[in-house]
């Protein structure tokens, strides 16, 4: 069996270079699924996310998120009171370099019908294809669909995360999906936002 923990509800395989095998990979996706259905499930009542960590970059910098959102709170005060434009995709972005939060992902939803092959075949590619990353499926138990994310370490490396799509289609998720950066989802910005900022970086 994989190494697998159980952390604050997430389930969290880690694998690497040498417990990357299909057998490992295959025993992590049929017994940890997230449409929680069938005999066997190992998922606990109170999980909330499922993933899968084959390694990310080191990065000796810690994520500055108490100090991104001080900051990003300030500039939309100011953007709300006197009526600036502080808020820009570049100012966004210089904020999210400056405090070191440069990871996001690519975001899959899928039904409980299919969320598990297609689970499976993102995990394939992760630890199997790739070689690296890190991915996540929802799995709460009062949703009726799941989000898949499949993360990059730094939004700014444009072709790292364009070939992630490409190997996203791949494997067959060919319908137009959304990147969102992870800064954004710690400062709050979200679809219909007062700022006017849309949340995907990407969308293809």
């Amino acid at each position: 069996m994989p190494h697998v923990r159980d952390e604050h509800n997430w389930i969290i395989c880690y694998l690497d270079e040498e417990s990357s095998t299909p057998l490992n990979v295959d025993s992590f996706t049929s017994h940890w699924r997230p449409s929680l259905n069938g005999p066997g499930n190992l998922v606990p009542p109170d999980c909330q996310w499922i993933a899968i960590n084959r390694g990310r970059s080191y990065d000796p910098r810690p994520q500055r998120i108490n100090e991104l959102n001080a900051a990003f709170k300030t500039l939309s005060r100011s953007h709300l009171k006197d009526g600036n434009i502080t808020l820009t995709v570049s100012v966004l972005d210089q904020l999210a370099c400056q405090y070191n939060v440069k990871s996001g992902k690519w975001m899959i939803f899928a039904d409980l019908d299919t969320v598990d092959s297609v689970w499976a075949d993102v995990v394939r590619l992760v630890c199997l294809h790739r070689r690296r990353g890190l991915a996540k499926v929802s799995a709460n138990r009062e949703a009726t669909d799941r989000v898949i994310c499949v993360y990059v370490d730094d939004f700014t490396d444009v072709k790292e995360v364009k070939k992630l799509r490409q190997d996203l289609r791949m494997i067959g998720v060919e319908r137009k999906i959304a990147f969102k950066m992870d800064a954004y989802t710690h400062m709050g910005i979200y679809q219909g936002n007062v700022w006017g900022i849309s949340p995907k970086r990407y969308y293809e």
